[in-house]
Parts: structure tokens; C-alpha cells; sequence
């Protein structure tokens, strides 16, 4: 019975004729989804209840969702106030946590921990107007980004891969937190190396990259790296996309359709969403099943979630 209704709603929602997806969740008026601007090969959000969904392009990800890519994929995915992420192959994140009060930066925060692989990041309006709500874990390193002096946005590559970890900054700087609980600040032009003994090393970017190279978990760091410095156009693609949907939300427009259109599909975004929201629902024998004078416990939060040369426009 469950599975037709969702039928009937999926097919309900792709024709258009209806819209019961919800954005704002936490209670202050904060949109709490991003959305997947593209992918290549495979890229799934991964579940722990069952099969894991391929992720293609027009899906909003949100709080818990885990997202990992296989061998040469990857995915650009992106938030309403301009923050733009691309994970490389064979790579796995988890969204923490996502608010943007477009009215109130102070009720805004974004949180992400890169499990492993690589992934390239650039600073929203999120991280220039209130940078202490944006956090990065990165293997065992704690990321903070800020903005460069002429107030272009943060732009970063990080690399975890077998314990080790690799942060190479293009634009800005980051504040990073190494295991042993010191800080070392990473500028332009500089790569920071974590070695998976927790000794780090900082310096020129191109030097540090060519002492990678030495060893074969290190090439493969480096490999990641690279594949992070291609994806330039089509972050700059998911920019521009988001650009309108951040404007969008200023003027009071509904934020997951503006979301989906940037993304370039509205009906399979709303789709998906309500879907989740279904599957979260307790069936009625569910509901049965609890006494009514148990107390209220809090039900752990689920992971969701699935990389090569980023997308052509032929790409999903």
C-alpha cells in the first residue's frame, strides 16, 4: 500500500500537478537543502536502511546525507548561498548540517566531513559573512576557511586518503586543526601534508606536490589533487546557477524550485524530496507498536548517501 501510494504521488509530482516539498525545517526560516548540480559514473547516497540511490543531477541533498562516488565519477553539488563543493573518484562525504537565513547570517551554519577521496570547495555567502558557522572535518583535520583580503571567496582542494590528508589552497586561507590539536594557517599558493603518523608539512604548492610523488600513497594523493584543480569550470557553472537561486530567496520565492531550476530538473527534485519525507513516516503497525506513556528518545540520524573530468552539458 505504501509503495503505491508513492507511486501515485511520484507520478503526481512529475506531471506537475502538485508540489509538497518543504525547505525550511529548523525553526527560523533557514533553507536546509543544497542540491546536485551534475554527475559522471556513479554516485550514489548511500543508506543504511537499504539500497543505496544513484544521485543524479536536480536532487537535494540535506542533514545526514552521504554522498559517495566510484572509480572515475564525481559530482558538483551546491548550496542557495553560493557554496560550491566537487568530489572526485572514489570519494565519500557526509552533510553535518545545512541552514541559510538569507535575512540572518547568525542563524546560518554549514558543516561537512570529507570520509574520504578528495574535494574541492568554495566559500559561499555563508563563509564571507559569517565564517565561524562554516566547518570542514577533513580525515582528522578540523578546516576553517576565510576569505582573501579582497574578498573573494575561499577556494580549496582536500585530499584524505588511507589516514593521510592533503589541503591545497587556490584562493583565501584556512585555519586547520591538526590532530595533536595545534593550528597551522595555510595561504594561497601553499599545500599543507598530514602524514598518516600526524606530521605535518607546509610549503609551495608545486614542491610540496612534486615530494608527493615519492611514494605511491602519495601519488595517489596527488592524483587527487589534480582531478580537484579540473573541476574550475564547472564550479564556476554551479556559481552562476546559484547566484539566481541565492536572489531568488532574498525576494521570497519558493527555495526548492528555485533550487531545482538551477539544477535543471524541478519536477525530479520535488519527487525525490517527498519521497524522503514518506520514507521517514513510521508505518501504521509502527505507530501501534509504541506505549503511549514511553518516553521520548531521540532516534539516531540515518547517513544518506555515492570523481574524472567534470560533466558536459550531455551529462546527467
Amino acid at each position: 500500500m505504501r509503495f503505491l501510494l508513492k507511486l501515485i504521488v511520484l507520478l503526481a509530482l512529475v506531471a506537475g500537478t502538485t508540489a509538497f516539498a518543504q525547505t525550511k525545517g529548523n525553526g527560523n526560516g533557514a533553507v536546509t537543502l543544497g542540491v546536485i548540480m551534475q554527475t559522471q559514473g556513479n554516485v550514489a547516497l548511500k543508506s543504511a536502511q537499504g539500497p543505496s540511490l544513484v544521485l543524479k543531477k536536480g536532487q537535494p541533498i540535506r542533514k545526514g546525507a552521504l554522498v559517495q562516488s566510484g572509480p572515475d565519477s564525481n559530482t558538483v553539488f551546491a548550496f542557495p548561498d553560493g557554496q560550491v563543493g566537487a568530489l572526485g573518484p572514489k570519494g565519500l562525504f557526509r552533510l553535518n548540517g545545512y541552514a541559510y537565513d538569507a535575512q540572518n547570517l547568525g542563524n546560518s551554519d554549514f558543516s561537512l566531513s570529507l570520509i574520504e577521496g578528495g574535494l574541492r570547495v568554495v566559500m559561499g555567502e555563508i563563509g564571507q559573512g559569517n565564517p565561524g558557522a562554516l566547518m570542514l572535518q577533513v580525515g582528522t583535520a578540523t578546516v576553517a576557511l576565510q576569505s582573501s583580503a579582497d574578498s573573494r571567496p575561499a577556494d580549496a582542494s582536500l585530499v584524505t586518503q588511507e589516514g593521510a590528508v592533503a589541503i591545497s589552497v587556490e584562493e583565501g586561507r584556512l585555519n586547520v586543526t591538526l590532530p595533536s590539536g595545534q593550528t597551522q594557517q595555510v595561504n594561497a599558493g601553499q599545500t599543507l601534508v598530514v602524514s598518516q603518523s600526524g606530521i605535518a608539512e607546509l610549503g609551495d604548492t608545486s614542491k610540496m606536490l612534486d615530494a608527493l610523488r615519492s611514494s605511491v600513497l602519495g601519488q595517489a594523493i596527488a592524483s587527487q589533487l589534480a582531478a580537484a584543480q579540473s573541476y574550475g569550470p564547472a564550479i564556476a557553472q554551479a556559481q552562476a546557477a546559484m547566484a539566481s537561486v541565492t536572489a531568488a530567496i532574498k525576494a521570497g520565492q519558493d527555495p526548492l524550485l528555485a533550487l531545482a531550476k538551477a539544477a535543471g530538473d524541478p519536477a525530479l527534485a520535488q519527487a525525490f524530496l517527498f519521497l524522503q519525507q514518506l520514507d521517514n513516516q513510521p508505518a501504521p503497525g509502527d505507530i501501534a507498536l509504541q506505549p503511549p506513556s514511553a518516553p521520548s528518545a531521540s532516534t539516531p540520524s540515518t547517513g544518506a548517501g555515492g570523481g574524472g573530468t567534470p560533466c558536459a552539458a550531455s551529462c546527467n
